[in-house]
């Protein structure tokens, strides 16, 4: 059975030359594996390497994250709720919103809890925590 594929092989050289094709033009196993990656980049339809990477710029966006507070994500989750309840064209599940609620509730014990009083012996005294 080898021998008959070794021949084959053969046969396919031989013809190659015939048919106006170049030696040098066939591709190795790892361009054949890759060439439809290849093609896709030469279109411009594939991001290469350097596009995946990125740039500089794309940590210093990260780097100025701003910080809102639970006050604030209180407000803008109110503000969701009130437009989906008014808009009647927008349609969005009942477990949505109920999610929805559940983090106004959580965000409603943030808010609470980062505004209560500190005792000042906390101050003076780290390690007790009570």
């Amino acid at each position: 059975m080898e021998d008959s594929l070794l021949e084959d092989n053969v046969e396919i050289v031989d013809l190659m030359p015939k048919l106006g094709i170049n030696v040098s033009d066939l591709l190795s196993v790892d361009e054949w594996i890759g060439v439809d990656s290849a093609v896709r980049v030469a279109q411009g339809t594939m991001p290469s390497d350097e596009d995946i990477a990125g740039d500089e710029s794309d940590d210093e966006d990260i780097s100025n994250v701003v910080t809102i507070s639970a006050s604030e994500a209180l407000r803008y989750a109110k503000g969701l709720k009130a437009y989906i309840q008014q808009q009647s064209e927008i349609e969005v599940s009942l477990s949505f919103l109920n999610e929805l609620i559940n983090l106004e509730k959580n965000l409603a014990v943030q808010e609470i809890n980062s505004k209560k009083q500190t005792k000042i012996d906390k101050f003076f005294n780290p390690c007790n925590n009570t």
